[in-house]
């Protein structure tokens, strides 16, 4: 986009929302907040215009983002990574209700707990998870109806039971403490390689140092180091918030969703996709 009208630091978050057509909200408030929101939404018939994505899709990223990165929303604690509704299928009956034998790794003791009380953390989410809490609520409204079902193959006989088992699972994948892990580990890696872009466009980073600074750098590296840090230093406070990972585990559930839609669910004669 050599002729764009977009200032130089829009550039490349108009390249990256170009790539899926500005399909994963998560990735595109990212870069967007990368940058600075306000910048971002001034230039939004630019960026359009850039990138082939909507006005209307664009202002929709920078409302979601206002919100999820607004450290003032409404929070959850104690965030379930394994549903209650599905914790319930194996309770036994006590004298205090139907309970289940939990097990702790760390203390390596075992209690009788309530659904309530099992398969949680305390901040799976750390912001805006009054919003994930209710986005998950959508697809565990109508999992206890399609559990029963799926236990006798009338579940084959109605498409919405089969949609919502596969939504769980997608669910379940997505609010998994492994997605956690991995989320983390990836964006170390990620980080770095962008460094590295970043450091290997000599140019750019020299004329945002004379921008920023009003002074032509010592060299060409130490302009792209000193920039670099300060363009990463957003991000690194957006993944430290939990801001990155409350907006990514969304996009995660959503691509895990399209995927568990194309499998099969399986039964006796029916094949069954695996993803």
């Amino acid at each position: 986009m050599p002729n764009s009208p977009l200032p130089l630091t829009l550039k490349a978050v108009a390249a990256a929302i170009k790539q899926d057509g500005g399909q994963s909200t998560g990735r595109a408030v990212l870069f967007a907040a990368g940058v600075n929101l306000d910048l971002f939404e001034q230039h939004i018939p630019e960026l359009a215009a850039a990138t082939g994505v909507g006005q209307a899709r664009l202002h929709e990223i920078v409302k979601v983002a206002r919100t999820a990165l607004d450290d003032t929303s409404p929070r959850v604690p104690g965030q379930h990574v394994v549903s209650q509704v599905l914790l319930r299928q194996f309770t036994i009956p006590t004298n205090d209700g139907d309970r289940l034998l939990a097990h702790s790794l760390q203390f390596g003791k075992s209690k009788l707990r309530a659904p309530r009380g099992v398969g949680k953390l305390e901040h799976f989410v750390k912001i805006d998870s009054q919003e994930t809490e209710r986005l998950w609520g959508q697809t565990e409204q109508d999992l206890p109806a399609a559990l029963a079902a799926a236990g006798t193959r009338r579940i084959f006989a109605n498409p919405k039971h089969v949609a919502v088992i596969k939504d769980a699972i997608a669910l379940h994948f997505a609010r998994s403490l492994e997605l956690l892990q991995a989320h983390a580990m990836l964006w170390e890696h990620g980080l770095e390689r962008t460094r590295q872009q970043y450091l290997a466009d000599e140019a750019t980073m020299a004329t945002l140092f004379y921008k920023r600074h009003g002074l032509l750098p010592l060299s060409a590296r130490a302009a792209g180091e000193i920039i670099s840090s300060q363009l990463l230093a957003e991000t690194r406070q957006l993944y430290e918030s939990g801001a990155i990972f409350r907006l990514r585990v969304v996009d995660m559930f959503q691509a895990a969703r399209q995927l568990a839609a194309k499998a099969g669910l399986g039964s006796s004669g029916r094949p069954v996709a695996s993803f």
